[in-house]
């Protein structure tokens, strides 16, 4: 959604504002008008043990999963209930945390990274840094603002009352969450946003005072923080400069970071008791642009000695002093700094590489998990006889290979425990003790997710009386998970896969669509070889075909005239058309029509029509023709061809021959495919720098709004990897949501809700997550915390004032004009001329004889009126030789020579028609228009209908006009633009003949004067000669 003015935050760095013109309002009232909120979150994007955390005095643990943070809590009968903690990109936290690494800075400023900072390793820079002088947030670019980065790691303090969440990404931030219940899980206590490039852990100490945050290996730091207990404020104590490290664990008022080749003790050096670390954190001075540098976070390497070469995974504290740290090995080691010795040694090895490790202080238990999904156990009698002597015996290990995945992450609650693998499995096991044996575990709970990326959803909402279940996703892998919008899950689909005898790991099959037809309840699936099956709701493989020699790309059903038809398409340019009876599949037409990969295809029109894209740049529609049953062919009838390659295509409710399509230019078209007509085209833009984003996976829905029906296109933008709700007729922007980092598919769901619809909006993400939203409406009224950020002072409806209400305005149009003169022509005997306005462009008709033109002399005697016309016409070039100068006499008296013509004998008809010339023809063209402009209107709307007494008014005139058109020539004619009586129009005609009459007399006159000087020049000559000659 679009940001608004913050109030304080923790984030300085200024954001780039909407400016205060009508335009940019508009769009804030545009952008507010559904709300997406979140729901519930299915799956985990675990990938190392810093994105899972666990409590065992709480019964509860935490991992990650996309842009949020989940806390499950766990009761006796290990039942699982969720909270999620997210925090919007422009949420505003409870208390205020300058930054001392990002401080806010002027627009102009051109860097703002940490190289200039005072403190920075001894003034040496950074080689880690990034060499860009501003970063994605910074006001000159505004592409990642008001996005959810996704959650990379967490920590739960070990009291149960904060959460702190680290985000990936440029600029990320680090969230401190309150988890008492009464604490908003969107609103985080504290926003710390020091790291630039990407945090990698997070650690709460056990008082819950300091906090603990490093960045990955680009940003390359160190920050501690000292946290109110009360509030909740968090502010920069200390930081320092470290590299090749994957973790951070707390050891009593210490801090371990370990890595590769890499093991760290860091120290508090003021907190070395409760009481001076209360006064630490009550005595820390911000650290804040203004303010002296941060205290330089003390830290001294341990002797690896023959761990030299060794990269250490995980770590665990067992007390104040010691802490167990594992390698990548399998090599236990014990770290001990009773007296500040800092002292590690191996105490014993695993036959596996172990990549977490979790300690169970209530039974004095250490997990080992590592490949293979290996758990390994060790007892620890005494926690001061320590250093451990003897490896776990074999007893201890359970070897679970029944996948070849590891295990990632562990913790305990409630007597189980807690595994999250490399599937993003989460599992709950119980913790079984023999006499005098070691730990034994059993499977006990299984959260379900996918263990692959998810592809798609459907829906099931004509299902739900049999199988009780709202929605199904489906993954790669072939499975299929049936859910209820609240997150749980109804059962379990396995479609088996055929791998192909020679198929390798890089071209293995994998399941590409899936679709449930509403009218057999049954489910069709094709996958990467083009195989085409039928699968009931129990998961039995009802038929198969071998549809496709290559991806299939789409799958479409309809249930015509008693038929059951399947259409299929893929990449080999090919569509198959089948008729499904018996779970068998028959085919009965094959299109090959496009040049090539076909990409989607629809029903439409009840199934009357087919429509499919293509990446040949068209859309082609078809026709169904029937035979013999259940013979039925689909005929080409219209090819519309487009500028760019289409991506994804959805039809329109309620209207069958409308389509959206998104084009590879990144543009929405709106089709009319009956005609092969463009009807309305716009970009998907950002609100911010108006850039364009590439949509897919379009659906068009109806959500309603009030009392309306609210038209909204879905779609999913790669570019900025959101999800995207557009309004149908303007294209402007709804609603954004920025969930997973990758979304492969949405789907919109509408069901009953007691009285009400409600709107439920799946999301599919790559990373194997399934995020579903809340779709809801709010008035103009409750997107303003306030009236006065209104741009619309939004009134009583039952109260108005004479100053609010708007000026009437009734125009008189020229018929009624006339019918008002003639009236008063009738009662008064009066005239009245219009009066038109005085128009610069109007061109003013020259009349024969009202003025003659020079023209070159005549040479020939006798030239008649052909050479006359010739010789006057300005394409003829002239020379000196054929100019004669005129006599003065006789250039005064062609100059004088007018030619008398009739006086009109209806002077007012005569200037009324000369003036209104091309009126009547401009006033047709301009109804044409606009009846043309509103029929498009009416044709491309949906559920907008005019009222009845507008609609019969509309009628009426339409009627009167037509029938004025054809009666009216019987009466009246056309003249320049006017309609004239049958009287009128003889003496109008009579007028016409005698000024042609007459402009024919004067042109013959004044030729025959201009023929008649040239004689009399010639006798005049004739007769000097004569006189000289004498």
């Amino acid at each position: 959604m679009s940001s608004t003015v913050h109030g304080p935050s923790g984030r300085l760095t200024p954001r780039r504002k909407l400016p205060t013109t009508h335009n940019a309002t508009r769009l804030a009232q545009e952008d507010d008008r559904l709300i997406l909120s979140l729901n519930s979150i299915i799956g985990t994007t675990t990938t190392n043990a810093n994105a899972f955390d666990s409590e065992s005095g709480k019964d509860l643990f935490a991992y990650c999963a996309g842009p949020a943070a989940v806390i499950s809590d766990v009761d006796v009968n290990l039942n699982v209930t969720q909270r999620l903690f997210r925090a919007a990109p422009n949420a505003s936290p409870l208390n205020s945390a300058p930054s001392y690494y990002n401080p806010s800075t002027p627009p102009g400023t051109p860097s703002r990274n940490r190289h200039g900072s005072p403190f920075k390793d001894l003034g040496r820079p950074n080689p880690l840094a990034t060499p860009l002088d501003y970063t994605p947030d910074s006001p000159g670019n505004s592409k990642s603002q008001n996005r959810v980065k996704e959650a990379t790691c967490l920590s739960i303090s070990p009291q149960g009352d904060y959460l702190a969440v680290g985000e990936t990404g440029y600029n990320p931030r680090v969230l401190l969450f309150s988890l008492k219940s009464d604490a908003p899980a969107d609103i985080p206590s504290s926003i710390l946003t020091d790291h630039s490039f990407g945090v990698q852990s997070v650690a709460l100490s056990y008082d819950s005072r300091w906090l603990c945050s490093l960045g990955n290996s680009y940003d390359g730091f160190l920050l501690l923080y000292s946290v109110n207990l009360k509030t909740g404020a968090a502010k920069l104590y200390s930081s320092n400069r470290c590299s090749n490290v994957h973790n951070i664990v707390w050891m009593g008022n210490s801090v371990i970071s370990i890595g590769t080749r890499h093991v760290k003790l860091w120290r508090i050096e003021r907190a070395s008791s409760p009481a001076k670390g209360r006064l630490a954190a009550e005595c820390a001075v911000p650290a804040t642009a203004g303010s002296r540098s941060p205290r330089t976070f003390q830290g001294r390497n341990c002797i690896l000695g023959s761990l030299i070469d060794a990269t250490f995974t995980c770590a665990v504290a067992l007390s104040d002093r010691k802490a167990i740290i594992c390698t990548s090995e399998g090599d236990v080691c014990l770290l001990d700094d009773s007296n500040k010795a800092k002292r590690l040694e191996k105490v014993f090895q695993l036959p596996f590489n172990i990549y977490c490790v979790h300690f169970d202080q209530g039974k004095n238990l250490v997990w080992f998990g590592g490949k293979d999904s290996q758990v390994a156990s060790s007892k620890i009698g005494n926690l001061n006889s320590l250093p451990m002597s003897a490896m776990p015996s074999d007893a201890a290990l359970n070897s679970s290979r029944q996948r070849s995945s590891r295990i990632l992450a562990l913790g305990s609650v409630r007597n189980c425990l807690v595994t999250v693998d490399s599937e993003r499995v989460i599992q709950l096991r119980r913790i079984e003790f023999e006499q005098g044996g070691p730990a034994l575990l059993t499977t006990s709970k299984t959260l379900p997710a996918h263990e692959s990326a998810v592809l798609g959803a459907c829906s099931l909402a004509h299902w739900h009386p049999r199988v009780g279940s709202d929605f199904l996703t489906y993954s790669a892998r072939g499975t299929l998970l049936l859910w209820n919008f609240d997150g749980t899950s109804n059962g379990r689909i396995d479609i088996a896969i055929d791998q192909a005898s020679n198929s390798h790991d890089g071209d293995r099959n994998e399941l590409k669509v899936v679709v449930a037809s509403d009218s057999e309840q049954m489910l069709y699936a094709g996958d990467r070889i083009g195989m085409l099956r039928v699968v009931d709701p129990s998961g039995l493989t009802a038929g198969h075909i071998q549809a496709h020699c290559g991806d299939m790309s789409g799958i479409s059903t309809i249930k015509l005239q008693g038929r059951n038809l399947v259409a299929s398409c893929g990449r080999d340019r090919t569509l198959q058309l089948f008729h499904h009876t018996s779970g068998k599949l028959a085919l009965l037409q094959t299109l090959d029509d496009h040049a090539a990969a076909v990409t989607d295809l629809a029903f439409l029109d009840s199934g009357s029509s087919l429509v499919s894209i293509s990446s040949d740049r068209t859309i082609l529609m078809r026709r169904a023709a029937y035979g013999a049953y259940p013979s039925v062919a689909y005929l080409p009838m219209k090819a519309i061809v487009l500028k760019a390659s289409p991506v994804s295509f959805a039809a329109v409710p309620s209207q069958p021959n409308i389509i959206i399509v998104s084009t590879m230019d990144r543009q929405i078209q709106r089709f009319d495919i009956s005609s092969g007509r463009l009807l309305y085209s716009f970009k998907a833009l950002e609100p911010a720098n108006n850039d364009s984003v590439l949509a897919s996976s379009l659906q068009v829905a109806n959500v309603e709004h009030g009392h309306e029906a609210l038209h909204v296109i879905l779609a999913v933008s790669s570019t900025d990897k959101s999800i995207r709700l557009h309004d149908y007729d303007t294209g402007s922007l709804l609603a954004r949501e920025h969930g997973q980092t990758a979304v492969s598919s949405v789907k919109l769901i509408k069901h009953v809700a007691g009285d009400l619809w409600t709107y439920n909006l799946i999301s599919c993400g790559l990373d194997g997550t399934v995020i579903v939203y809340n779709l809801s409406t709010q008035p103009l009224t409750q997107r303003y915390s306030s009236p006065s950020e209104s741009p619309v002072r939004m009134e009583s409806p039952l109260k108005f004032t004479p100053s609010s209400s708007q000026p009437l305005r009734k125009t008189l149009t020229k018929s009624e004009i006339a019918d008002f003169q003639k009236a008063l022509h009738n009662s008064t005997g009066d005239n009245i001329d219009s009066i038109e306005r005085p128009s610069s462009s109007r061109v003013r008709k020259r009349t024969a004889g009202s003025r003659v033109v020079n023209h070159p002399g005549v040479n020939s005697i006798g030239g008649g009126f052909t050479n006359y016309m010739s010789k006057s016409s300005p394409s003829q070039p002239k020379t000196s030789q054929d100019q004669s100068p005129h006599p003065p006499h006789v250039k005064s008296t062609i100059k004088g020579t007018r030619v008398k013509t009739r006086p009109s004998l209806d002077q007012r008809h005569r200037s009324k028609s000369a003036t209104n010339l091309g009126v009547f023809d401009a006033s047709a063209e301009q109804i044409c228009g606009s009846l043309r402009a509103f029929r498009n209107r009416v044709t491309s709307s949906v559920g907008e209908k005019l009222k009845p007494a507008i609609a019969e008014e509309l009628h009426h005139e339409l009627e009167l006009t037509l029938h004025a058109m054809r009666n009216g020539t019987g009466e009246k004619f056309l003249v320049a633009g006017e309609a004239l009586s049958r009287e009128l129009l003889d003496t109008y005609l009579a007028k016409v003949v005698d000024d042609r009459l007459a402009m024919a007399q004067g042109v013959q006159a004044t030729i025959a004067k201009e023929n008649a000087w040239p004689r009399a020049l010639s006798n005049h000559h004739i007769e000097a000669t004569s006189t000289t000659g004498e």
